[in-house]
């Protein structure tokens, strides 16, 4: 008759927080953990922006979160080193600001319906048109230096604006942008 020995590495419980870049709780957002770099999984925050992992085994963790709707992110790590332990890890979302303003024709006076507004940030670019009133808006910018070039429809002028966004929910207002 053989014996077997088998050894349980342990479970532990991964849990924690989300919040906004205020600091308030985030409910029905999704938290995704990784442990030791392959198993993945997904849970969800509570009311009280509360996510929780339990039995889940032993290793390093990396923990992200992204905000869809507001194009904002988290991530936190740790290690869950020992059976019965739990790791409180909690995550916060990007500060972030907006930029918005209207775009005038060469005249000054004239809104630029259909310009193409081109936002550079942090080597990326997020583009929209101005509507009817030559009005265009950016969300969620996160904080830092960022580029805006507005081209006229038709090649009916350009403008570039340099800017920054320093604190979170900072409005930057351009409004009449006038094309050069």
């Amino acid at each position: 008759e053989a014996v077997v020995n088998i050894i349980f590495k342990g479970l532990g419980t991964v849990t924690g927080r989300v919040l906004d870049a205020e600091g308030l709780p985030l409910s029905g957002k999704t938290v995704n953990l990784t442990i030791n770099g392959t198993k993945k999984y997904s849970n969800g925050t509570n009311a009280e922006g509360v996510y929780l992992f339990s039995e889940m085994n032993l290793g390093d963790l990396s923990l992200y979160i992204k905000d869809p709707v507001r194009n904002l992110s988290a991530s936190g790590s740790g290690v869950l080193s020992a059976p019965g332990q739990t790791v409180t890890i909690d995550l916060q979302l990007d500060a972030a600001g907006s930029i918005v303003g209207t775009v005038l024709n060469v005249d000054g006076q004239t809104p630029s319906e259909g310009s193409l507004v081109k936002l550079t940030r942090a080597g990326k670019n997020y583009y929209c048109a101005t509507d009817a009133s030559g009005t265009f808006n950016f969300d969620s910018v996160k904080l830092g230096d960022f580029v805006l070039r507005v081209d006229g429809v038709l090649s009916s002028g350009k403008a570039r604006i340099d800017g920054s966004i320093n604190d979170n929910n900072e409005v930057k207002d351009y409004t009449g942008t006038v094309l050069d």
